[in-house]
């Protein structure tokens, strides 16, 4: 029988657990599974149920270097903003002016003109001139500093006086930058007041990262770890459960390695350590990790040790707040004007503050004398936070993990008429609801979090109110920011807070897209009422024009609806059930994908036209449809580990062939087009062409590798077997409905001369094809007469119209394919074009062969095309 472990053994072990738990986590999700077999006759590796979840390991990589490089980029903009307020205060102090050098070239050339001196005999010619100069240079100075105008008076008198004896020399540095810069720094006599600044934004986001692990990130701070529970059963010390969970928190924490750690490394680079910065960054986030660590475990233990888990969720709660609080207010020194006001609070702080221990490795930065003492103290830190919560934590649990070990303990209450009204709603959007109230932690982060950050946002950035009062699209894009934040919290929640109780929606004499449905509904409407009561605020304060106002709050709000049911689908296909941990259960790049495509949409907010607008929203209309034809497909296999739903054609697969396409034809065509000094040639036809067959042969060679049942049915190229239609009438009909598509074209054509707007673009379509030379005119009709035809027609029919044609009526998918087909054309033939649309579609849902279609494209160019040659002509 052999003897239990030691400490340090245990330690070890229960460490290396948890951190291979963690990895494996990561791995199931990220990276991309191998299939392992035995080599040589041996196993190489335990083998296990595969998950279906794939993730490729770059597409990891190139996230995490995007996210740490925005921070890089926001801490480099910080640095230089606070020195040029730093100088600008020290030349202040010393009661001088502030003067670039360009300004103070223009000023001499000034004083040195003939009848004008440093006197008081300054003609007033020569006053207005200086003047005029002392303004430009101040508007220089101050605007890249957001501050009000400098003295010009007292300005103008000092050079009648001195001269420019009381002018000194700012030199603005570079704030748009990528990369920190050693010119961040400011001069030695600003540097004390640096460091202090910088201690100041370090403790805010120690303060931020413990909070938001208490709060934000930890959607049940009140129920146990699982793995603490069987833990807790082995023969090891209490000391050594919390020291290895101690390790977990510190090698684990997010917000040190991508907040923190990019803090430190832009400091560190700047103040002169150049790329030994990496290292010293590096061991200086590990270290405020430990802290953050140590707080946090010794908060969890004390809160599940005395207080319920309802006291417990409230508590979460106003972690949560002030969590987003401290991180917001981290941030804000690296907002525009907003380095004044940070000093400002910076001169009433004690000088003791680089010296705490959340703040002792941005005394590095000052360098000399002072390392050697830092790193003792940061030494002595470390291990004192370890050491108190370690102890404190294993006294608290000695008589056990929790107050409440189960989840019915506590009192019954009589319940309050408002939850009784609550419960007299039935079905999931009233269990959602009683979630929500139940637990204040979720409604804080709901209903709290998203407007705190827009009022958080407006007073930090002091140009913003008077940017949103001078435009109404900008009050729009904050009530659709506002709908979308509150969209991506509701997002996890839409199959994640089923929990383990998910299989029960199987059973339910309802079907689990329609409780999906009812949910998605729920959270629609609270991010529009969001969205609405902004928008009515800024309606009733902000001067705007009607017709304005009204289009951008309906884009706004048309928005708001669309992303809602995006992220429904999305939070279909990126939850896992199996997961044990809440906050892992939903897939992190969820809320980042529902940010990026959201900033996509807010392009349509200021589009210059209305046009535009429109296009923009009917192509998040598309991608809706896309994710939630996708997810539907998916959800009853969403509890099967291995098995995905067999593929068939979808909407989403005519996106991503559309957007390969396009992307292909213009890598392809921008070498041509550089070597070539005339205007259309026939490297249009080869870009085209050589794009189309990429695309169409890749996107059909991987539908095979998927196994997509009757392909070539499918996407019209071999007629069905229960079809009686010939590939002779599928002919016929592809040019009837061709010709008469070809008949609006032509009457547009000639009934567009009695419109000016759309005569002008008429006049310089001609235009350019009358200075095409003869030869180029043969490739631009074997472009469209042939090569168009074939390729357009297999992505807007073969692909889109049959993915559509899966989950909308027939005479919505062809009047939505018609749509989307016209809005990739310029808007001048965006009418013909969907005419054109309307006849293709008609006559592929009638034939079912992609010959039809064809047939109707290219007669329609044809008619078209000669047409234009005539009226050339």
């Amino acid at each position: 029988m052999h003897s239990p472990p030691s400490s340090r053994r245990a330690l070890l072990i229960v460490s290396r657990a948890a951190i291979r738990g963690r990895i494996n986590r990561f791995s199931s999700k990220w990276l991309k599974k191998m299939a392992l077999g035995d080599k040589a006759g041996v196993q190489t590796r335990r083998e296990a149920t595969p998950r279906k979840r794939k993730r490729s390991l770059i597409a990891v990589a190139l996230f995490g270097f995007i996210f740490l490089m925005n921070y890089v980029n926001l801490w480099s903009r910080f640095l230089p903003s606070v020195s040029d307020d730093l100088d600008m205060e020290a030349i202040s102090a010393r009661g001088n002016f502030p003067i670039t050098v360009r300004g103070l070239r223009e000023i001499d050339t000034l004083l040195s003109n003939p009848g004008t001196n440093s006197g008081e005999t300054l003609s007033a010619e020569s006053e207005k001139r200086l003047r005029d100069a002392l303004s430009k240079d101040s508007r220089r100075i101050m605007g890249y500093l957001q501050r009000q105008r400098l003295p010009i008076d007292e300005m103008l008198s000092s050079i009648k006086e001195d001269g420019l004896g009381r002018f000194e020399l700012i030199k603005l540095r570079i704030r748009h930058c990528l990369w920190p810069s050693v010119q961040s720094w400011p001069a030695e006599e600003n540097e004390d007041r640096m460091i202090l600044c910088l201690g100041f934004i370090s403790l805010l986001l120690f303060a931020g990262a413990v909070l938001s692990d208490l709060g934000i990130r930890n959607m049940d701070l009140g129920k146990l770890d699982w793995d603490m529970q069987w833990l807790s059963s082995f023969p090891v010390s209490p000391q050594v459960l919390i020291g290895a969970k101690l390790i977990e928190y510190s090698l684990f924490n997010i917000f040190s390695w991508a907040f923190i750690l990019p803090f430190f490394f832009v400091c560190f680079w700047s103040s002169g350590y150049g790329l030994m910065g990496v290292p010293i960054a590096l061991v200086s986030a590990a270290y405020v990790a430990v802290l953050c660590a140590s707080c946090r475990t010794i908060i969890e233990t004390w809160l599940r040790k005395n207080l319920s888990r309802k006291a417990i969720r409230n508590f979460q709660a106003v972690f949560s707040v002030f969590g987003v609080i401290f991180l917001l207010l981290s941030f804000a020194g690296a907002m525009p004007g907003q380095a004044s006001r940070l000093l400002a609070v910076v001169d009433y702080l004690p000088g003791i503050v680089p010296w705490l221990p959340t703040s002792l490795p941005v005394l590095l930065c000052a360098g000399g004398s002072l390392a050697l003492p830092v790193i003792v103290l940061a030494v002595i830190s470390v291990v004192l936070f370890a050491f108190v919560s370690i102890e404190a934590s294993s006294k608290l649990i000695r008589d056990g993990l929790v107050r409440e070990p189960g989840p019915y303990t506590g009192k019954r209450d009589r319940a309050s008429d408002a939850k009784a009204d609550l419960r007299s709603m039935g079905g999931f959007i009233g269990k959602d609801l009683r979630l929500l109230v139940s637990n204040r932690a979720i409604l804080i982060q709901m209903t709290v979090l998203p407007a705190m950050v827009i009022a958080l946002r407006l007073l930090m950035w002091p140009l913003l109110p008077r940017e949103i009062s001078g435009d109404f699209r900008h009050a729009a894009a904050m009530a659709f920011f506002m709908g979308l934040l509150i969209t991506i919290l509701s997002s996890t929640m839409i199959v994640a807070a089923e929990a383990e109780s998910l299989w029960l929606l199987f059973t339910f004499p309802i079907r689990l897209k329609d409780a999906i449905v009812q949910k998605t509904k729920m959270w629609a409407i609270l991010a529009l009422s969001y969205g609405l009561v902004m928008l009515a605020i800024a309606f009733a304060i902000l001067p705007s024009s009607w017709t304005t106002a009204v289009w951008s709050s309906a884009f706004a709000l048309a928005g708001i609806a669309t992303y809602s049911v995006m992220a429904s689908g999305l939070a279909v296909l990126m939850t896992d059930p199996f997961e044990r941990d809440l906050q892992w259960r939903a897939s992190p790049a969820l809320s980042m994908l529902l940010m990026t495509l959201g900033g996509m949409y807010m392009y349509g907010i200021y589009a210059p036209t209305a046009y535009q607008s429109v296009v923009v929203l009917c192509f998040g209309v598309l991608l809706c449809l896309a994710v939630w034809q996708h997810a539907m497909g998916h959800l009853p296999y969403i509890l099967d580990p291995t098995q995905n739903p067999p593929h068939r054609i979808g909407v989403i697969d005519g996106v991503v062939v559309s957007y390969a396409f396009f992307a292909l034809q213009g890598l392809l065509f921008l070498p041509f087009y550089w070597s070539s000094n005339r205007g259309v040639r026939s490297f249009m036809l080869i870009a085209y062409a050589v794009a189309a067959g990429v695309v169409a042969l890749c996107s059909i060679l991987i539908f095979r590798h998927l196994k997509v049942p009757d392909l070539w049915e499918t996407i019209g190229l071999k007629p069905s077997v229960d079809s009686s239609v010939s590939w002779e009438k599928s002919l016929r009909t592809g040019l009837f409905w061709g010709l008469l598509a070809a008949v609006f074209g032509v009457l547009y054509l000639n009934l567009i001369e009695f419109i000016e707007p759309l005569k002008e673009l008429k006049s310089e379509t001609l235009d350019l094809l009358s200075r095409t030379c003869y030869s180029d005119l043969w490739w631009i009709a074997l472009l469209l007469v042939v090569a168009a035809p074939l390729f357009e027609e297999y992505i807007f029919r073969g692909l889109l119209f049959k993915g559509m044609r899966r989950s909308l009526k027939p005479s919505v998918a062809i009047l939505g394919s018609a749509a989307i087909f016209a809005m990739v054309h310029p808007p001048i033939s965006a009418l013909p074009v969907f005419a054109l649309g309307l006849a293709a579609a008609i006559s592929f849902e009638r034939t079912g062969l992609l010959l039809a279609p064809v047939a109707a494209h290219a007669t329609y160019n044809t008619v078209v095309l000669f047409a234009q040659f005539l009226s050339m002509a």
